[in-house]
């Protein structure tokens, strides 16, 4: 994706050209899993997930302090469930196995009124490595 402003004026000065905020150049994702039915109709399974971004700003000024660097996440997930007229499942998940801390948002104005906020800026980022369990039940 080349995803730029062909014209924008602005307070902040003239930002054509600059790239749009979360717009990586490329992005890509794969989703492998495996289901076994193990009796009747009670299935294991386990799932793999990877994504991948270019990196990317986070703001249109797209100053260095909000540029998010190229980065890989991993998911997994294993679970089973029983299907037929009640249904449930029981699954136990991870995501951001790698524990990358991504750029989420970005406040540059703040930068930009040293006199204020002495110069400080903000950055937000997304969930660190988090596991969990959930349980689903359909009567």
């Amino acid at each position: 994706m080349d995803a730029k402003f062909i014209e924008y004026p602005s307070d902040l000065g003239n930002l054509s050209g600059n790239r749009l905020p979360f717009a990586p150049k490329a992005t890509g994702a794969l989703t492998v899993r495996y289901e076994t039915l193990l009796d009747g109709n009670l299935t294991a399974y386990a799932q793999g997930e990877g994504n991948v971004s270019a990196g990317y700003y986070t703001d249109t000024t797209n100053q260095a302090g909000g540029h998010q660097g190229s980065y890989a996440e991993l998911n997994a997930r294993i679970g089973m469930r029983q299907d037929g007229r009640f249904h449930w499942e029981l699954g136990l998940w991870a995501r951001n196995l790698t524990n990358r801390a991504v750029i989420t948002d970005y406040n540059p104005t703040i930068a930009q009124n040293p006199a204020i906020f002495g110069g400080a800026s903000f950055l937000y980022f997304g969930a660190p490595r988090t596991f969990g369990a959930d349980v689903n039940i359909k009567f």
